[in-house]
């Protein structure tokens, strides 16, 4: 059996932060998604070059959106990547980031289901290998590539 090119080995949630907005409308078909940022952090192991830990800390929402919920959630994985891959750090970056956005978006759908106001599906967001940081991330809907 042949290994994937990366591996999610595991993955926590350390830091959870999540109320709800005062500014969500009432009525459902006014609520908006949440702007999103993402801050990605990536170290790779001191002696092995194939183990990689990605954190992604997310925050959504702000008042005066009229999203359902402001908040923050920090999700941190260890990757595990395949000798044979040349570019080990732009396939953490991207595929990594994005299985770690997705585990996140689904805990924040989880948890917010549970609480006083509408559930908050975060949209969905493309990562990209950029030289700047603040262009790691972007909502699909506010920049096409």
């Amino acid at each position: 059996m042949r290994m994937p090119v990366l591996q999610l080995v595991e993955y926590v949630f350390p830091e959870i932060e999540c109320r709800e907005n005062p500014d969500c409308p009432r009525n459902p078909d006014a609520v908006c998604p949440p702007e999103v940022q993402v801050n990605p952090r990536m170290a790779v192991k001191e002696d092995d070059d194939a183990i990689y830990r990605l954190a992604l800390e997310i925050r959504f929402g702000s008042e005066g959106e009229h999203c359902s919920y402001i908040g923050r959630v920090k999700v941190v994985g260890i990757f595990s990547v395949a000798s044979e891959v040349e570019e080990k750090e732009k396939q953490v970056y991207i595929n990594g980031a994005s299985i770690l956005y997705s585990a996140a978006r689904e805990f924040v759908l989880s948890i917010t289901s549970r609480g006083p106001s509408f559930p908050l599906m975060l949209p969905t967001v493309r990562f990209n290998t950029c030289e700047h940081e603040e262009d790691f991330a972007s909502q699909d809907q506010a920049r096409p590539d």
